[in-house]
């Protein structure tokens, strides 16, 4: 018996139908959820040329809506890069450019389809 398997973002499926599914799903979770891929803080200026972090990470919706007057560090979660003290539209820029390293390390835009299917020349069923 031949039986077909889909592989994506680290999950198997017994239909392609199902795969289809998660990858609807992982589109909207790239659109709408960058804590999946990074983390931002809020910083303030020390006066003396540093930064004071806020150590309360934002949320999505906080980080799909960066306040232009106020400055920001984002860290990509899977590499660990840190930009510091960016403006809103830089740290808006950033999300988006750690959005693709994190796409491209999950594969995103990849669908493995295995077949699987029993030796032809012996019957191994006995064993399984």
């Amino acid at each position: 018996m031949m039986a077909d398997k889909w592989f994506y973002n680290k999950n198997s499926f017994d239909s392609e139908e199902e795969v289809n599914a998660a990858v609807v799903s992982l589109k909207s979770r790239l659109d709408n959820n960058p804590t999946d891929w990074v983390v931002v803080k809020e910083v303030t200026s020390n006066g003396q040329g540093g930064w004071i972090v806020n150590p309360t990470p934002l949320t999505d919706n906080q980080i799909n809506n960066l306040d232009g007057t106020k400055h920001y560090n984002v860290t990509s979660i899977n590499d660990g890069y840190t930009a510091t003290g960016l403006s809103g539209s830089e740290a808006t820029s950033k999300v988006l450019e750690y959005r693709t390293l994190y796409a491209q390390w999950i594969l995103a835009n990849n669908i493995t389809k295995t077949t699987n299917y029993a030796p032809l020349n012996i019957d191994m069923s006995g064993y399984v």
